[in-house]
């Protein structure tokens, strides 16, 4: 059985790092390394979910989701150096006008 549950968690393991290192994009890398700290946290609020009040269960959500930001800028301190990955920084679609940036306001 030790054996059976050892294999299962390699197994498990190898494919998360298959999961996190197949796209070229850094910024999914480090949002797919996050993943672990996601789902464990959507596994902890779909389990008490009957347990806890509407306050109890909103504080939490906020925590799972500081979770998950802090995990996301570790991966990223750790492995590319303070890259920042935001909606911000991605470029905007043909034919819309970027936002005004402060050198450009007056």
């Amino acid at each position: 059985m030790k054996q059976a549950i050892g294999g299962a968690i390699a197994v498990i393991g190898i494919a998360w790092l298959l999961f996190v290192f197949t796209t070229p994009d850094s910024c999914d890398r480090i949002k797919r390394g996050a993943a672990p700290v996601r789902v464990t946290m959507d596994f902890t609020r779909w389990a008490t979910q009957n347990w806890l009040s509407i306050d109890a269960r909103i504080n939490l959500l906020r925590w799972s989701l500081k979770a998950d930001e802090a995990t996301q800028r570790f991966l990223s301190n750790q492995f590319y150096g303070r890259q920042t990955c935001s909606a911000a920084q991605e470029p905007a679609p043909q034919g819309t006008d970027p936002a005004p940036t402060k050198e450009g306001a007056n």
